[in-house]
């Protein structure tokens, strides 16, 4: 909703993701795409005392793991 989109971490992510499609567009091979994505993970996973990447269930909040981050980052 509203709300989770204008989320500062949000925002964050999309400005990263922003600031990275270009170089992942020109990426000639899947191994140099997956390490554009493994540091945009990084990125945010430094920048965020939770670990960056949540998803909510049942009302709460839980951080997941690096291959729902991957797809995460994989979409934007």
């Amino acid at each position: 909703g509203r709300v989770a989109k204008n989320h500062s971490g949000n925002l964050r992510y999309k400005h990263i993701i922003e600031l990275n499609l270009p170089k992942y567009s020109e990426a000639k091979s899947k191994v140099d795409k997956s390490l554009i994505v493994s540091s945009i993970i990084d990125s945010i996973r430094e920048s965020s005392p939770h670990g960056g990447f949540v998803k909510e269930e049942n009302g709460q909040w839980f951080e997941v793991g690096d291959h729902i981050a991957r797809e995460k980052v994989g979409q934007g």
